[in-house]
């Protein structure tokens, strides 16, 4: 569903100036026909049932790829982003706006599962030689690695755009763009519709 949210908006400010009766307008109203449906979102849902009914192995493969792939876009952004920071935008630190220090652990302790990707690593403890000494190994590495690249990320993109300012949809994206760097902007959209969210 979030991969769908996205594609649409993506295509929503690609195309915001496109006649009524043109194609654009068409593939508009065919990703967004209405009554909460998001065909995009079923759409990736179909592709990953397919790549996991073809076999453990080759969706590994597929994971593997797009894991790469992912942490290094996720580099991109937060490295760009850091060099577009604006240190008053850290002020003040816990907004109480969210509730302060408490909103902000409520809202890492809601996120933390959402990121580390548990079924993943249980689906493929199956396939794991030593499981009992490496399967610990693989969750600590993985808790560890993704908390920085998601404080990095965080950092980088309340840095480079007051808090009050960030598309919840499309953050980084749209962050780019508020700071008049299009360039980037298009490379994280496009990549966060074609990476982000498959597998």
């Amino acid at each position: 569903r979030s991969w769908g949210d996205k594609v649409l908006e993506y295509f929503k400010n690609l195309y915001q100036d496109a006649p009524d009766n043109s194609l654009s307008a068409w593939v508009l109203a065919m990703l967004d026909p209405g009554y909460n449906i998001n065909p995009s979102a079923f759409l990736i849902s179909a592709l990953s049932v397919a790549l996991l009914l073809n076999g453990v192995k080759e969706s590994q493969k597929v994971t593997n790829f797009f894991t790469v792939f992912k942490t290094l876009l996720v580099l991109f952004m937060c490295l760009t982003a850091l060099y577009l920071i604006q240190p008053e935008n850290f002020t003040p630190l816990f907004p109480a706006k969210f509730g302060g220090i408490v909103g902000v652990m409520r809202g890492t302790t809601s996120s933390f599962f959402g990121f580390i990707g548990y079924d993943e690593i249980c689906c493929m403890a199956g396939e794991a030689i030593n499981p009992k000494k490496n399967l610990p190994r693989a969750v600590m590495g993985t808790i560890l690695l993704v908390t920085c690249l998601y404080v990095m990320a965080a950092v980088a993109l309340v840095g480079m755009v007051p808090y009050e300012n960030i598309s919840v949809t499309s953050g980084f994206p749209d962050g780019f763009r508020w700071r008049g760097i299009e360039w980037a902007s298009q490379i994280s959209a496009v990549s966060m519709l074609k990476v982000c969210h498959i597998p």
